[in-house]
């Protein structure tokens, strides 16, 4: 299995990770990203896949795309380029993404609650790895993962999903989910000098991420304060004020503290500079009861407060 290491998703990114595919490899794994209608089309046409795979539409890069119907549809272009042999693997928990579904000729395999391939019986350790029973057409399995997050397991099935249509062996999907390594800053869970949970989920952001995000850090376990330091979620356009209320309100009622990270757009408590968050957090007098989430889209450069407090 080949696939790209970061996020070379674009019409730079795609043609490198082929041409750095070893000529043995089974199976090639590639990310497309869009900026505009089309663009998921044009690199399928260099792709040629067969296997496609939405795993979810959310409201992202809305300054750009205009709607979320605009969104769905991009995304779409994917499944017009699979055969009629290969597979468009499906959210089916999410409507925008199962309309898309006609345009395929190809054969559908959905995963989610409502999907062929979903989870039942979840539980989480005190690291909020998620332990799952699998239904599959296939049969059942007992999946313990080994990356943070409930929204982790959304994803867990889109790639079991994957591994299944291309005729993988139950057991082996299994083994995979077991052993996953994710992307740099993506739900790293680490410990600062004093003891304090850290959650580095500074990738980059989007209402709906934020909320996961969010959601994970109010399920741990510790018995002390909970922040969340957010930084601006970019590109959303007219959406942005109600979107950044809406990320502060959902913090609220989940009993999270929210600091805004150079932008007012929260209606919270703010650092105005980015430099000055590590001496605030530092006057907190934070210990190893409490937890912090440090997410934003990635021109804010959250990344570097959470390297200068980690252990």
């Amino acid at each position: 299995v080949h696939a790209s290491p970061n996020s070379y998703n674009n019409e730079i990114g795609v043609p490198l990770t082929l041409l750095n595919a070893p000529e043995k490899s089974s199976f090639l794994v590639l990310e497309m990203g869009a900026r505009k209608e089309g663009d998921i089309g044009n690199l399928s046409e260099i792709v040629y896949p067969d296997i496609g795979v939405i795993t979810t539409v959310v409201a992202s890069h809305t300054e750009v795309f205009g709607s979320l119907d605009s969104i769905s549809n991009t995304k779409g272009e994917i499944l017009e380029r699979l055969p009629s042999e290969g597979c468009a693997v499906l959210n089916a928990d999410v409507d925008e993404v199962m309309r898309q579904s006609p345009r395929s000729r190809a054969r559908k395999l959905t995963f989610g609650q409502r999907g062929e391939v979903r989870a039942s019986s979840v539980k989480f350790d005190q690291n909020l790895h998620a332990t799952f029973v699998m239904e599959t057409p296939w049969g059942r399995g007992e999946i313990k993962l080994n990356v943070a997050g409930e929204h982790m397991i959304s994803n867990a099935l889109a790639a079991a999903s994957v591994g299944l249509a291309a005729g993988l062996p139950l057991e082996a999907v299994e083994e995979g989910l077991s052993c996953v390594e994710l992307s740099p800053l993506r739900m790293e869970i680490t410990n600062s000098s004093s003891g304090v949970t850290v959650i580095n989920d500074t990738y980059n952001a989007n209402p709906t991420s934020m909320k996961a995000a969010i959601n994970s850090l109010s399920m741990l376990t510790c018995s002390g304060r909970k922040i969340a330091f957010l930084g601006l979620m970019a590109e959303l356009g007219e959406q942005s004020s109600q979107a950044h209320i809406e990320v502060g309100r959902h913090a609220e009622e989940l009993g999270v503290e929210v600091v805004a990270v150079e932008t007012e757009l929260y209606g919270t408590a703010r650092i105005a500079k980015l430099n000055n968050v590590a001496a605030e957090i530092e006057g907190m007098n934070l210990d190893k009861n409490d937890a912090i989430l440090f997410k934003a889209s990635r021109v804010v450069g959250l990344e570097t407060i959470v390297n200068d407090i980690v252990v």
